[in-house]
This record gives structure tokens, C-alpha cells and sequence, in this order.
């Protein structure tokens, strides 16, 4: 969840940091329709390089001859995040937490 809240009145307030649309006033408004929730805000892996490049691209900044990722989340954010989704998801698949239909 981002920290802060979204700025609602522009495309780039809405769109502009990880993750999108979600803030803590969303999360709270949701959080009771759910058995469980898991909220996982990391820096892991950040920046990430990518490779030498004489030109940047969208999502990537040219730095020092080599693109590098300071936006979208790393491999390593990922991880982080299924680590902590592993054990809700292992308990609901076991029926030792009832998911809401």
C-alpha cells in the first residue's frame, strides 16, 4: 500500500507510485469484507539495474551507461510479498481458514 493518500483530482496523482488506487483509507473501507490481509511495503531489490543501454525507456532511467528500474517492483519486492500471501493462501486451501464467497 502506498503510503499517504491518493490524490483523486489528477491521472498523475492516481497513477503516479506502487501500488495504484490503494491507500490506507481504501484498505481500511475493505479490509472487513476479507477473512485475511497481508500488507507488504518494501525497497528490496531497489533500484534495480537492468542492462547497459546508450538510450533510456519508458519505466527505466539511464544512469552511467545502464538502465536501471526505480519505479516498478523488484523480483525481490515480489518475493517478499508471496512470502508473506504463502501461509493465508496455504491455510485457506487446507479449510483451517474459511474464505468468504
Amino acid at each position: 500500500m502506498r503510503s499517504g493518500t491518493v490524490d483523486w483530482g489528477s491521472d498523475h496523482g492516481v497513477l503516479n507510485t506502487f501500488p495504484q488506487l490503494l491507500d490506507r483509507e481504501v484498505v481500511d473501507r475493505v479490509r472487513p469484507e476479507f477473512t485475511a490481509c497481508r500488507e507488504c511495503t518494501c525497497s528490496d531489490g531497489m533500484p534495480q539495474r537492468l542492462w547497459a543501454a546508450s538510450a533510456p525507456i519508458d519505466g527505466a532511467v539511464l544512469r552511467d551507461g545502464w538502465l536501471w528500474n526505480e519505479y516498478y517492483p523488484s523480483p525481490e519486492a515480489h518475493v517478499a510479498a508471496a512470502a508473506q500471501l504463502l501461509p493465508v493462501l496455504r491455510d485457506l486451501l487446507a479449510g483451517r481458514v474459511q474464505g468468504r464467497a
